[in-house]
């Protein structure tokens, strides 16, 4: 029995496809989450059956706190009245935490080791650690894993979803964009996240000297949250950039 744990929209993305195949090899595959309104919808959309335990703790350093500690029992309550044994995740510490306390194999997909709050409370209490590999072993094991423990993949994240997307022509007309031209898609960064609080979005400045290097490709994003802080960036880069959703 298997319990995936999707905390954001990344990893309904992520693991959508290995939801779907490990049901079909036989396995129990439990899937849960917490209630985050654009990952829920995400799930949603995807057709994924969750069960929701637990809520995003928010901005504050103590949101988060009582998120973890709330998420951490719901999930250890869950963990042992389903018998489960094992639990995927990206990088969530409430599951880590309670999968490790309760004795169970705990498998992490981590490619963003600079999230040093999350790693920290993940990657020393993971039996296996799934990374790509131009991330440095060393990334990991200065938080106490063994490389033994950690197996690289030649893949990026992007590459379990992408390949199942279909252009839809009447978005593209809706969004006013150029078939015709390169079309770059980009989100805004988690700027809620505990590695983020207080720092300018690089994700917008990327975006920035992109749009003046390739003057002929089309950008578009869509906000996580209000529309209107992303928008105030936005107005610096002008037409090369497209709110799609706000």
């Amino acid at each position: 029995k298997i319990l995936i744990d999707l905390t954001c929209e990344g990893g309904a993305l992520l693991f959508n496809s290995m939801i779907r195949n490990l049901k079909e090899r036989g396995h129990e595959v439990h899937v849960t989450s917490r209630r985050y309104e654009k990952a829920n919808q995400l799930q949603k959309k995807l057709g994924l059956d969750v069960t929701v335990l637990g809520e995003h703790g928010g901005a504050s350093l103590y949101g988060k706190l009582m998120s973890y500690a709330e998420r951490v029992k719901l999930l250890g309550d869950y963990l042992a009245s389903n018998d489960i044994d094992s639990v995927i995740s990206n990088a969530g510490p409430s599951v880590c935490r309670a999968g490790y306390g309760l004795g169970l194999k705990v498998y992490t997909w981590n490619d963003m080791p600079e999230a040093e709050a999350q790693t920290r409370l993940t990657i020393p209490l993971s039996t296996w650690v799934f990374t790509p590999w131009i991330i440095p072993l060393g990334e990991f094991t200065k938080y106490g894993i063994t490389e033994e423990r950690i197996f690289q993949y030649q893949s990026l994240y992007p590459l379990m979803w992408l390949p199942e997307i279909k252009v839809n022509k009447y978005i593209l007309d809706d969004l006013g964009l150029d078939p015709d031209r390169p079309v770059i898609v980009f989100r805004e960064s988690e700027r809620r996240a505990a590695y983020l609080l207080g720092r300018e979005p690089i994700v917008i400045q990327s975006v920035r000297t992109l749009a003046e290097k390739y003057p002929e490709k089309q950008f578009i994003t869509r906000s996580r949250y209000d529309g209107t802080i992303l928008r105030s960036y936005l107005t610096s880069i002008g037409r090369h950039a497209i709110t799609g959703v706000p």
